[in-house]
C-alpha cells in the first residue's frame, strides 16, 4: 500500500513540475519558427532572442521563456536592434512601445505561441 501511495505522489509531482516548466504557453515542444530569422541575445537576463519574418514584418521576442509579437517592423529597425549598444533598451523603447499587433493581425499558428 505504501508503494502505491508513493508512486501516486511521485506521478502527481512529476506532472505538476512538467506543467510548470514548459517554455511556451503550455506547449511541450518548442515553436516552429522556421519562417523566422532568429538571433540569440547576449547581455540580457530576460530578453533571450528575437525572431524576424521579413516577408510579413513580424518580430517575436523571447522574454523569460515567453514570446511577444510585434507587427509592422521594418528591416531597418531590426538592423538597428542588433547593432544597438543596449539591445534590451532599444527593444523596449523602439519596438515594444509602438508595434503591438492588433487582434487578428497574426496568423493563427503564430498567435497561439505568443502572450496576448
Amino acid at each position: 500500500m505504501h508503494r502505491l501511495l508513493i508512486a501516486a505522489v511521485l506521478i502527481a509531482a512529476t506532472t505538476f513540475f512538467e506543467m510548470r516548466t514548459e517554455p511556451v504557453r503550455g506547449r511541450a515542444v518548442p515553436p516552429d519558427l522556421s519562417a523566422f530569422d532568429c538571433t540569440e541575445i547576449t547581455g540580457s537576463r530576460l530578453l533571450k532572442r528575437v525572431c524576424y519574418d521579413a516577408a510579413h514584418r513580424y518580430l517575436l521576442a523571447e522574454i523569460d521563456g515567453r514570446y511577444y509579437a510585434h507587427c509592422n517592423i521594418d528591416a531597418t529597425a531590426v538592423d538597428e536592434l542588433s547593432s544597438a549598444e543596449s539591445v534590451p533598451a532599444f527593444y523596449l523603447s523602439e519596438i515594444h512601445a509602438g508595434h503591438k499587433c492588433k487582434k487578428g493581425e497574426l496568423p493563427a499558428g503564430i498567435a497561439q505561441l505568443v502572450v496576448q
